[in-house]
């Protein structure tokens, strides 16, 4: 029987036709506060108590609303607590096992209905769409459960849907409190998971033409039954999910992959390389080096104290920016690393460096002021040979760090094909990936690869993105999933003192832990109001964050936009926290978000703020490390104050208070559900202008949607990336000021956290391969470039055939193009002065 032989539009248990479903269901936001207003009545009042709809939308977990077309006709609020004020948030588990017997009712699995409201017309059909639809979204959610007062008689609306609970000792449900009880299992459908047979390739086939052209346009023809019968020694093995005797979605595995390929090119050390544990490997010395300076040679390793000592130099002495062309900080032009979780990779960004040869196209990244005129004014090769060609100053050469070789057993499966039917594909795909684990036992891995301009599809969402080493070429975005992430159940508590020896061996291969091990102690023995939670998979320690309450609110909310994303009025200061410590085994990233709202419920809390300072960027200043689940916290745009010159007294205004700058994230529970989308597209932009600015930052603080989009793939070529010198009245003459863009807006802004700085000049574009050449001799593929340099010098083309012999470029003549330009001349003018008053002339 064929695919399309079967009715699509297949009925679910308790659906009724009376032309909403599942598909009109979509998420409640405060715009909607007064439409959902509407639709509450004395009953809803008796049933769920007078209750502010607009606070609760805007602050509980997940609320969502029914539309017929355009009309809002239902809407639910779900939490994730008892809407009873006796019963603590934190505890909640407890009183529900003791009255109502409810042992698999864990906060991981459930939800709580605070309010509801419908249109009269609705009053039987609107539940079983808005049920439905929260069973798809949230996957963990197995139980839903609704709090019914004493003497509410009136409960029609929910009949069919679920079991009405009776506390142990009671029998009249009219007297009593009681709780209704809504499965999942009678809102999802089910589906036979099976090994795919010959009989299938008539369902299948058809399947994967009509939704995999790009599939059959590179590998042919898919044919499951010559798979099936020609080839069973390949080492695949194809799993069908099966619905009215039709296969509807279909799994391909191989236990086949290139495991030394995918080591050489992607950060997979934190996964163990996707081998088994063997008595041979020494991973840990080779990803963990105690200091950056374990990465450079002797000579580098100078540089890097004389680069520790500059940052300590006194504001007006490094404005002056003299020892800049010693001292700076140079990496090679290949420098390029995607880190979405700072934690996740082997190395920070400023750790890794890898070794190079000097060439005769200048290093962006190493071009003094004198190098970087010469590589103007250069004539080109073909038109004259210079007499005395500058040559590039040799510098120490960088160490490559070694990739980890692992000895045991392969512990990943690939991936090949994944297809389903799209009326089945939300509720097939995660069955079928739970059955893929089964089919190979002993690895703990499923890997996919897919290229960067693939466009996000719900598959996704349950893989976690491998971070490409710094001098990756792979063309394609590496996707693995652990088997604990989906056949586990997770659990979060606050932290004891049994728990201290655990979590020591947790964070033991975590760098710069010291300080994360005394503010554990400290939320231990309940000290200086420190908090820790931990998260837990099979009782076995996961996760661990520490918090404290947030003390500086006025600052936070006269230095940054803090009301985009939360209403004050909400959430008031006495129940905001600050993260300080947050990590993570990185196989449950896409669990964070639960991490995070069980955080906030624990410690009842309602937003969760979290600091990154300019240290922190850097693995030569960091004392700590670093929240690897930066993608799921919401960036702050910093506020453009004004500046008050004649005002002395800075004591009597908070607005203006000076501190050193620090980027700030936020989250709440309601924050937490929304869709994380990730974007791999490789987005190129050429100059770090006020207008690439701009852009970028257009990027990453995009407006409050009903989603949160993630770009993971931006990079910014620019002579000196995206350098802003600290604030100097001499050197900002120099330049125009069009923009809000200083150094304190930059420190403030998350930009450095998105953004892969690529220091060098670009030379070429290869519109043909897609791909850009920087200092004439390194390579970067994109996908979409954007050019904002903004307006630069260029040589002027000589008229006629007279050549003027070229001189050296003089010294008191000077390109303003770029911060770093000001600097060194300020410095070469600095010079020249001196240079005159001890000459006496």
């Amino acid at each position: 029987m064929s695919t399309s032989s079967y009715d699509s539009k297949h009925k679910f248990p308790f659906q009724i036709d009376t032309g909403v479903s599942d598909e009109d269901v979509c998420r409640a936001t405060v715009a909607d506060s007064d439409s959902c207003e509407r639709l509450i009545d004395d009953y809803t009042r008796n049933l769920f108590g007078n209750v502010d709809c607009k606070k609760l939308i805007d602050t509980c977990f997940l609320p969502v609303c029914l539309r017929n077309q355009d009309e809002l006709v239902a809407f639910i609020c779900l939490h994730d607590r008892p809407n009873i004020p006796s019963i603590p948030s934190s505890d909640w588990t407890s009183w529900a096992r003791n009255l109502y017997n409810l042992k698999a009712s864990i906060p991981y699995n459930t939800l709580w209905i605070h309010l509801a409201g419908w249109d009269n017309r609705y009053t039987y059909t609107f539940l079983s769409p808005i049920l439905r639809h929260t069973f798809l979204t949230c996957t963990s959610v197995e139980h839903i459960l609704l709090v019914i007062p004493p003497n509410t008689t009136y409960t029609s609306w929910l009949d069919g849907k679920g079991t009405r609970l009776i506390p142990a000792g009671f029998y009249d449900a009219n007297k009593v409190q009681t709780l209704y009880l809504i499965l999942r299992q009678h809102f999802v459908t089910k589906y036979k998971i099976r090994r795919a047979v010959e009989e299938d390739n008539d369902d299948l086939t058809p399947l994967i033409y009509a939704n995999s052209a790009r599939l059959q346009n590179i590998y042919g023809e898919f044919y499951i039954a010559e798979m099936i019968t020609r080839h069973q020694n390949s080492g695949r093995q194809l799993i069908v999910a099966e619905y009215n005797d039709n296969a509807v979605a279909v799994l391909c595995l191989n236990e086949v992959l290139n495991e030394p390929l995918l080591n050489e090119e992607f950060e997979l050390a934190p996964f163990y390389g996707l081998r088994k544990s063997h008595l041979d490997d020494n991973v840990y010395d080779l990803i963990r080096p105690s200091s950056i300076t374990g990465l450079l040679s002797d000579g580098a390793e100078r540089e890097l104290t004389s680069l520790v000592n500059i940052l300590q130099l006194e504001e007006a002495e490094a404005s002056y920016g003299s020892s800049v062309e010693q001292e700076a900080n140079h990496s090679d032009v290949d420098y390029f690393i995607n880190v979405p979780s700072v934690d996740l990779s082997t190395k920070a960004a400023s750790d890794v460096t890898h070794s190079s040869k000097t060439s005769n196209a200048f290093s962006g990244m190493m071009l003094s002021s004198n190098d970087y005129q010469a590589h103007l004014f250069a004539e080109r090769k073909a038109e004259v040979d210079l007499e005395e060609e500058c040559t590039p100053p040799e510098f120490p050469p960088f160490t490559r760090i070694p990739t980890p070789v692992y000895h045991g057993d392969i512990n990943a499966f690939t991936l090949e094909l994944a297809v389903s039917h799209p009326d089945h594909e939300s509720e097939t795909i995660p069955l079928l990936l739970q059955a893929a684990f089964e089919c190979f036992p002993e690895r703990d891995y499923c890997i996919l690869s897919i290229p960067s301009t693939c466009p996000p599809f719900p598959l996704l969402n349950l893989f976690v993105r491998v971070a490409p080493r710094a001098t990756s070429t792979y063309p394609h975005e590496l996707y693995l999933l652990h088997r604990n992430s989906v056949l586990s159940t997770l659990e979060t508590r606050q932290a004891a003192v049994p728990d201290i020896e655990e979590v020591q061996e947790f964070i033991e291969n975590i760098p710069v832990a010291h300080t994360f091990i005394d503010n554990f102690l400290a939320a231990i023995c309940e000290e200086d109001d420190f908090e820790s939670y931990l998260l837990t998979s099979e009782n076995k320690i996961v996760g661990v964050a520490v918090i404290r309450q947030e003390n500086e609110n006025e600052y936070l909310n006269n230095h940054y936009n803090v009301n985009e994303w939360i209403n004050e009025e909400y959430h008031k200061d006495d129940g905001r926290a600050l993260l300080i410590h947050l990590v993570l085994s990185p196989i449950f990233q896409r669990q964070s978000q639960f991490f995070l709202r069980e955080i906030l419920r624990l410690s009842d809390y309602t937003v969760l703020f979290y600091r990154i300072s300019s240290a922190d960027l850097s693995s030569a200043t960091r004392d700590r490390p670093l929240c690897g689940i930066l993608d799921y916290l919401f960036p702050l745009r910093p506020r453009h104050l004004p500046e008050f010159p004649n005002i002395r007294s800075y004591q009597e205004f908070k607005v203006i208070e000076k501190i050193a700058p620090f980027t700030v994230y936020l989250t709440t529970i309601n924050l937490c559900t929304l869709r994380y989308i990730e974007i791999n597209t490789k987005i190129v932009v050429i100059g770090s202008s006020d207008t690439a600015l701009a852009f970028l930052m257009g990027l990453i603080h995009s407006p409050r949607t009903l989603y949160k989009a993630n770009f993971s793939n931006v990079t910014v070529v620019s002579p000196h990336g995206l350098s802003y010198d600290k604030p100097n009245k001499i050197l900002s003459r120099f330049f125009v000021q069009r923009s809000t863009f200083n150094y304190q807006h930059i420190q403030m802004d998350t930009l450095k956290t998105y953004v892969n700085e690529v220091n060098g000049v670009l030379t070429k574009i290869d519109r043909k391969n897609k791909c850009i050449v920087i200092n004439e001799d390194s390579t970067l593929s994109y996908d979409l470039l954007f050019i904002m340099c903004g307006k630069q010098f260029q040589k002027p083309i000589m008229s006629g055939n007279k050549k003027h012999p070229i001189s050296r470029f003089p010294e008191n003549v000077f390109l303003i193009n770029t911060q770093m330009d000001a600097n060194n001349a300020l410095g070469q003018l600095k010079r020249l002065s001196m240079r005159k008053c001890k000459s006496g002339k």
